[in-house]
């Protein structure tokens, strides 16, 4: 699975438009200079499982932290220890599930290291 973003700012309106090949070629014509950036995939499902990734790993990590702010409500020092290494582990798993959804982002533009077409 191969993918191209194309992406244009046009009066303060960001227009993405992401085109997605199953061989790793794309057939229709882009120009090399407005290519904003390519990721690679393997195939449709993999992308589903990136984002789904990602999802869980959000949702981990904002209960985690709500589950750290309920320490301040408990009164026991037991408890209140309990609840933030429950929070810390959530928000670690959470952490995890993220880095594992993200897909490295070969950027062309507005970087430092800006990846080049070979001609």
């Amino acid at each position: 699975m191969f993918s191209v973003s194309n992406k244009k700012v046009i009066d303060g309106i960001e227009n993405e438009h992401i085109y997605f090949s199953q061989t790793g070629m794309i057939k229709s014509t882009i120009a090399w200079d407005q290519i904003y950036y390519l990721r690679n995939f393997k195939t449709y499902k993999n992308i589903n499982r990136k984002t789904n990734f990602q999802i869980i790993g959000a949702i981990l990590m904002v209960t985690g932290a709500v589950t750290m702010l309920n320490s301040f409500i408990v009164d026991t020092k037991s408890n209140k220890n309990k609840l933030l290494y429950s929070g810390g582990a959530q928000i670690g798993l959470g952490l995890g599930f993220s880095i594992l959804g993200s897909t490295k982002k070969y950027f062309l533009h507005h970087t430092n290291n800006n990846w080049v077409f070979k001609q």
